[in-house]
């Protein structure tokens, strides 16, 4: 599973590291627009987001539309566990919150040591992908960060990949810690993956 992981990985990274920065600022936008507009979007007050690093969909309007409506956004942050293994929280942020890249080169907030909230506290939890199906499973960078951090819970946030149309494949090799999504949204709009199986 994991070379096979790993080749499906390539391929889409291509495909979207291919795709124009006028194709990126458009469909970002339709998809922010998409987001925006739905009521769990309106009726959220926690969100999780990310900071969107080489060709992954950019945020920017619904993080300006989150913060004119006053929602608490929140962002992963990477550090060590109390095993001393690498794990991931998330952490909030403001218009005033400092910010500088991590070990793989992603943005985060500059936060104090132990800052951070219980995913499950959270409304809405947006994730970037590498690749997905309709059936929720997602392909990403391969850290395992969200896996580990979501798995665990009996209580989930909403999740909701966020990927361009051209990022979804018939099937997403998945295994038993994999955690399943909710919904999808691309620039075509939404897909329901729980009225998939």
């Amino acid at each position: 599973m994991h070379s096979s992981k790993q080749s499906a990985r390539a391929a889409i990274l291509a495909r979207r590291g291919a795709l124009s920065p006028q194709f990126v600022a458009r469909a970002s936008a339709r998809i922010c627009h998409h987001l925006v507009s739905h009521p769990l979007f309106r009726r959220a007050r926690r969100l999780g987001l990310y900071a969107a690093a080489a060709n992954e969909v950019r945020l920017a309007q619904l993080i300006q539309q989150a913060q004119q409506r006053r929602k608490i956004c929140y962002y992963p942050h990477l550090g060590l566990s109390s095993w001393m293994h690498i794990s991931m929280r998330l952490v909030p942020a403001t218009t005033a919150t400092s910010w500088r890249n991590n070990r793989h080169g992603i943005a985060e907030p500059v936060v104090a040591p132990g800052r951070g909230v219980a995913a499950w506290t959270l409304d809405l939890l947006l994730l970037p992908l590498i690749a997905f199906d309709r059936h929720g499973w997602r392909l990403g960078r391969g850290t395992g960060y969200y896996d580990r951090l979501l798995g665990p819970l009996a209580r989930k946030p909403v999740l909701i990949g966020i990927a361009y149309a051209c990022q979804e494949v018939t099937t997403v090799a998945h295994a038993p810690h994999d955690v399943q999504l909710n919904y999808v949204v691309t620039e075509h709009g939404w897909i329901d993956c729980a009225r998939r199986g």
